[in-house]
């Protein structure tokens, strides 16, 4: 479908790979919503002084959502979703 009709405007794949030697599979699914807290490292480059990593603690606001990433997760599959700019 993406082929075909493409993606919104601001909007991007992004594909997760779990550090296990047995994927049980891939699953499209939504991105959780919730909150980062404490979230940027300063990690400066030569090339680039404003770099930063991302490396906080992620609060699930729905914690029950069985489509989104952060249920899946656990589950050592790959996750396929689309990530939005707002």
């Amino acid at each position: 479908m993406v082929l075909e009709k493409g993606l919104p405007p601001l909007t991007c794949l992004n594909v997760n790979f779990p550090d296990t030697s047995e994927l049980k599979g891939v699953k499209v699914c939504q991105q959780a919503k919730g909150r980062w807290t404490k979230e940027w490292e300063a990690c400066p480059r030569l090339s680039d002084p404003n770099y930063f990593w991302l490396t906080g603690s992620f609060t699930d606001s729905e914690p029950e959502n069985e489509k989104s990433d952060q249920w899946h997760w656990p589950m050592d599959m790959s996750l396929l979703l689309p990530l939005q700019w707002i």
